[in-house]
């Protein structure tokens, strides 16, 4: 701490506030800083992320000040579009919005992958008006196969067809020489459940608890600055 001359009391106690203040708010500031960088690397130690939109969520706020030490604070968090990540945090039921089964992705609508993202192409929004539909009446199966000839076609421009709980790519449509009915299909998305369960995988809250031991070392660290 550096040595300052001071004429009075008055100045003393009015110096030493200053500079308490002062150091507070640089140590709320490098411990939410800190925090912040402890859940970046919390979030990349412990999920596959397909993209920087995460990381880029997770934010923190260096403290601004105020009248009295106890209107000091500073923040660390993620933003609410990211809101996923607070049942990463705690754990809990996902749902979809609507109320109905979730559309979840497999892997061959993520090129191969889980790690990687859903293909442009099969994003469920590209899908659906690429579903193959008919007028045919008809059996159940009548009904099927008449979508997966439309679906199977080369080039088609409605390669899915849906069944049961699930979103189906189609190909190799043919007809054998006995009459019977070939054709491939891949599952791209599953409907058959209304939720999930995610296990509590905390990164925020240790992240924070982390680098609130360090805050006697920054606070002393900020007072010898002062």
């Amino acid at each position: 701490m550096k040595v300052k001359k001071l004429a009075s009391l008055s100045e003393l106690r009015t110096a030493i506030e200053s500079d308490l203040k002062k150091a507070a708010k640089t140590t709320l500031s490098r411990v939410a800083y800190t925090a912040r960088q402890n859940a970046v690397q919390n979030v990349q130690n412990s999920f596959t992320l397909r993209n920087s939109f995460t990381l880029k969520s997770i934010r923190y706020e260096p403290c601004k000040g105020g009248a009295t030490l106890s209107d000091f604070s500073s923040m660390v968090g993620i933003l609410d579009r990211a809101e996923y990540m607070a049942r990463q945090e705690k754990g809990g039921a996902h749902t979809a919005k609507s109320g109905a089964n979730l559309a979840i992705p497999t892997t061959f609508a993520r090129g191969g992958s889980n790690a990687k993202s859903v293909k442009k192409t099969m994003r469920l929004d590209q899908i659906l008006p690429r579903v193959a539909k008919t007028s045919r009446k008809g059996s159940r199966k009548a009904a099927l196969v008449a979508r997966a000839a439309i679906a199977g076609r080369s080039k088609s421009s409605t390669p899915f067809i849906r069944l049961n709980n699930g979103i189906f790519k189609v190909s190799n449509f043919r007809r054998l020489k006995s009459g019977q009915i070939k054709f491939k299909t891949r599952l791209v998305y599953n409907f058959k459940f209304k939720e999930t369960q995610t296990a509590p995988a905390p990164w925020l809250q240790p992240a924070a608890e982390d680098a609130a031991r360090l805050m006697q070392q920054f606070f002393n660290e900020e007072m010898d600055k002062a």
